[in-house]
This record gives structure tokens, sequence and C-alpha cells, in this order.
């Protein structure tokens, strides 16, 4: 933002449900955050993630929802084996383990059909966790990866 009073950024990354949020962990572009525990082959945001996940209660079954920024085949299937938690996001093409037979080049985007829908399933490298990869058509080619099953079992 040209206007911005000061340089430095924060993001609040939030676990939250129903209009409560059960935890949040500050990240600035400028400051170092409070660390969270390394996860082997999570990015620093999915590390954030794997943690707030973490702090859900562990009788109870979870699907959560992420925003497109968070969004991984590594993170999906991490949470799938270790918290035993359905996931599903948007993700970008270009995020980690994305199946590169949806990755739609910009000048083919006019070839597909409105509403078309190419689906495709991918392990995760680390765990082999099942990641449905989904390409779908709306005005722009939307893309959404994940570990959610229907009727609430593991």
């Amino acid at each position: 933002m040209p206007c911005k009073p000061i340089e430095q950024g924060f993001k609040f990354h939030c676990l939250a449900d129903h209009c409560y949020i059960w935890d949040f962990h500050p990240t600035s572009n400028q400051a170092v955050p409070d660390p969270v525990p390394s996860t082997d082959g999570l990015t620093e945001t999915g590390e954030v993630i794997y943690h707030l996940l973490q702090m859900l209660p562990s009788t109870m079954y979870f699907i959560v929802y992420l925003d497109n920024f968070y969004t991984t085949v590594p993170l999906l299937g991490r949470l799938r084996h270790d918290l035993h938690m359905g996931a599903s996001g948007t993700a970008p093409p270009s995020s980690a383990g994305f199946p590169p037979e949806l990755k739609i080049p910009k000048q083919d985007i006019g070839k597909y059909e409105y509403h078309a829908l190419k689906v495709l399933t991918v392990k995760d490298s680390l765990f082999g966790q099942l990641v449905g990869a989904h390409l779908w058509f709306d005005n722009v080619p939307v893309t959404i990866l994940s570990t959610s099953v229907s009727n609430g079992s593991g």
C-alpha cells in the first residue's frame, strides 16, 4: 500500500468456528514471530496452521476449511495422518504438491466449457495420504485440494 504509515505488516492466523476464535498466532513481515515447532515438509505458514490445529480436542473429528494462502498437499496429508483431520481449501496451482496435470496455461483457459470439472487423486510425499485435487471452470479456473470425507470417518 503506497500510503501505508509504517512498512511493517502483521498477519493474525486464526483458528475460528461459528464466530468464536479458539486460538491465533501473529506473524510479521519484519519482526520475528513467536516460533512454532518445525514440522518436516511444511512451509512456515503450514507450520503455523498445523500448530493451531493441534489445539483442537483430539476426542472430536474436525473438517477444516483453509484459504488458498495455506492449502498445500503436504499440509493436508500431514493433517490427515497426524491429527486424523479432514481438510479442504482452494489452492493456487503453484502450491506445493499440486498436480501438474491440473495446471492450465492462461492461453488454454477458453478451451474448457463453463462448469467443466477435472478431478485427480494424488499422494502426499511424506505419508502417502490421498488428497483429492479438483479443477473447476467458473468464470476463471478454480483449484481445490481436499482430504475431507462426507461421513465423518477417518
